[in-house]
């Protein structure tokens, strides 16, 4: 059993850009058990989602946490620079500390991301799926929901 949501990035965004009367996702997390959580990562990728959006939902601001065990599964994960159409810097993925977060604190994951569960989640599976039995960490799998339009799937 879960104990609340990791937002990432787009998520986050999404909130932010949520005008009334119209905020179906704002208005779905008001609802939802458990707590809030994000990372620093993720708040690093989100130059326009200020405090106040994370106050108003009570979104805590975790330090990122690593669950214990193997660490090569969590490489399915992307962590490397991105490209940024309106920036000159790259800046870092956040999707395999957000995993590595979800794990450690029996979190699931929001995320507007659908090729982190379509690709990064399939892979992450199929490694856990070539060890035996006894080298199998003892993790809380997430579940990777993805959020379109304000909406969940």
């Amino acid at each position: 059993m879960r104990n609340g949501l990791i937002l990432d990035a787009g998520v986050l965004q999404g909130i932010a850009k949520e005008r009334s009367p119209n905020t179906p996702l704002t208005d779905r997390l008001r609802r939802e058990p458990g707590k809030l959580v994000t990372i620093r990562e993720v708040i690093a990728e989100c130059i326009d989602v200020s405090y106040t959006v994370l106050q108003d939902l009570n979104i805590l601001v975790e330090p990122t946490r690593a669950p214990t065990g193997p660490r090569g599964l969590l490489d399915a994960f992307s962590s490397g620079a991105r490209d940024v159409p309106w920036s000159i810097d790259q800046i870092s993925r956040a999707d395999r500390a957000v995993v590595s977060h979800a794990i450690a604190g029996r979190l699931d994951i929001l995320t507007t991301d659908g090729a982190m569960k379509d690709r990064s989640f399939r892979e992450f599976l199929r490694r856990l799926g070539r060890l035996r039995d006894d080298q199998l960490p003892p993790w809380y799998i997430p579940e990777i929901i993805v959020v379109r339009r304000g909406l969940w799937q």
